[in-house]
């Protein structure tokens, strides 16, 4: 009999002490590994410290590492991201950017990241309270769509995960300094770049008549998709009405997108003749020491001027906009934070997207790093967060960042942006479009150069000419069977 109860006794002891030792094992908060984007490296590094202190000054369950990762790792030789099951082992937290994706932007898209059984849903771990405070954070649904697949959200979206407005007609970029010097008016920047005429003299004045911008002799060399593609650097910096795919291609920013022969399209042709007034008035030259305008960065409200920068970015002088729809955005600019399915830390990972989203003291932490949710109430009222809010929210006179963009977005038209070119067996009919686009480039606008007259003057017939020879020559190197292939796949 006192055996049994001395066995009983110890029996009870060490339930008690299983009890407390689980109770201090719940208490200690776990270590999160968290992947942020591989392009720019994991700066966060160095301020894992404070970061952590923060944290648990604030009594959180978790601490954060920001470990470096090597990039070959996750991708294979030709740049497409290729390692899931890497990804999913090294990380409890990782941000998913599909846009740095150099074969197919979709490679890390919702679809690809389920079919390789990555993701593990916040919805699953968050009470049904902190779901809707999620949900009040974002400004409108479609924020938090991007997210969402086939019903269930799995990503946070950020940056640009988001519905961002974008002029689809151009506008410019002006430094701040010389925009205020020369006393700007809506009357002299709500035109078109074809008509910037007056605008240009009152900045180049202002300028003590020293150009404004450059044209380059140096062709834009971008990889599309896999895709080369070459373009002369005038149309590429300062040409924002049309996107530029494949070297002599242009593609309407519309649905359905028209696909055309870029050197033959009216609108470009009167673009490329104020071009050489603008360089025959002394405002662009080959090249500049600090260039004071730019028209390659899209304005994002309608009726207020945002700060991008040293820039001031003007709205769309038509007024026309748009924005990628949340399906699209999925496989082509979709940005945003996940939680890894092999986590053995679910709980506390939903809890780091919850707060990144809702709890001001954690977003302040990470809100220059492109980790928080972007177009949340949160960044619009308050400049600390976020260093690129005054860019995407640009304020009105009152201050308020909120009307502006809901205004704008509310006029703005879901476009489909382009996730995959295909181009197989065109690829010598390409290459040698590639070299012709290389070849004028270099003296595009010289006087020796297609568009010069006899005289080695730029005139708008010469230009007019010029360009009518360049559309005929891409029609002989075959380039009408490349648009009408492009023209299948958007």
């Amino acid at each position: 009999m006192r055996f049994k109860k001395l066995i009983s006794a110890l029996l009870c002891m060490v339930i008690v002490v299983s009890l407390f030792s689980g109770c201090n094992n719940e208490d200690k908060p776990v270590t999160l590994s968290v992947r942020l984007t591989f392009s720019i490296g994991t700066e966060l590094e160095e301020y894992e410290d404070d970061i952590n202190a923060k944290l648990e000054e604030l009594q959180k369950p978790y601490r954060l590492d920001f470990s470096t990762v090597r990039y070959q790792e996750y991708f294979d030789e030709d740049g497409n991201f290729t390692n899931y099951s890497k990804l999913i082992d090294d990380f409890d937290v990782f941000y998913v950017d599909n846009g740095i994706v150099s074969n197919s932007t979709s490679v890390q898209g919702i679809p690809q990241l389920l079919e390789n059984q990555c993701l593990y849903s916040p919805e699953d771990l968050w009470t049904e309270e902190q779901y809707e405070d999620v949900k009040k954070e974002y400004l409108i649904d479609e924020n938090l769509d991007s997210g969402r697949y086939k019903g269930k959200l799995y990503i946070i979206p950020t940056s640009f995960g988001v519905i961002i407005p974008f002029s689809t007609d151009g506008g410019f970029a002006i430094d701040k300094e010389l925009f205020e010097k020369a006393n700007l008016t809506e009357e002299d920047y709500m035109v078109d770049i074809t008509q910037a005429d007056a605008l240009f003299q009152k900045l180049y004045e202002a300028n003590e008549y020293e150009a404004l911008f450059a044209y380059d002799t140096i062709p834009a060399h971008f990889k599309t998709y896999s895709v080369e593609n070459y373009i002369v650097k005038v149309i590429s910096t300062h040409c924002n009405k049309y996107k530029y795919l494949v070297s002599g291609v242009g593609v309407t920013k519309e649905n359905s997108p028209r696909v055309f022969n870029l050197f033959s399209d009216p609108y470009m042709v009167e673009f490329i003749k104020a071009m050489a007034r603008y360089k025959n008035a002394g405002y662009m030259t080959e090249t500049v020491t600090s260039a004071k305008v730019n028209v390659s960065i899209s304005s994002t409200s309608k009726n207020t001027i945002a700060a991008f920068g040293s820039m001031y970015v003007t709205p769309s002088p038509t007024g026309t906009y748009g924005y990628y729809p949340p399906d699209n955005m999925q496989e082509t600019v979709l940005t945003g934070m996940a939680i890894s399915s092999k986590t053995q830390h679910k709980d506390e990972a939903a809890q780091l997207l919850y707060d990144l989203v809702c709890d001001d003291e954690v977003k302040k932490l990470f809100g220059k790093h492109d980790v928080n949710a972007l177009y949340t109430i949160n960044v619009c009222q308050d400049m600390d967060v976020n260093e690129w809010s005054d860019a995407y929210y640009p304020a009105d006179e009152s201050g308020d960042r909120v009307t502006p963009y809901l205004e704008t977005v509310e006029i703005a038209k879901p476009y489909d942006n382009i996730s995959y070119i295909d181009l197989t067996g065109l690829e010598e009919k390409k290459e040698a479009i590639d070299s012709y686009i290389i070849e004028i480039s270099e003296s595009f606008f010289d006087e020796n150069g297609v568009l010069a007259d006899e005289n080695g003057k730029l005139t708008d017939e010469s230009v007019e000419k010029g360009m009518a020879e360049i559309a005929q020559r891409l029609e002989e190197l075959g380039i009408q069977e490349i648009i009408d292939r492009i023209s299948e796949q958007v």
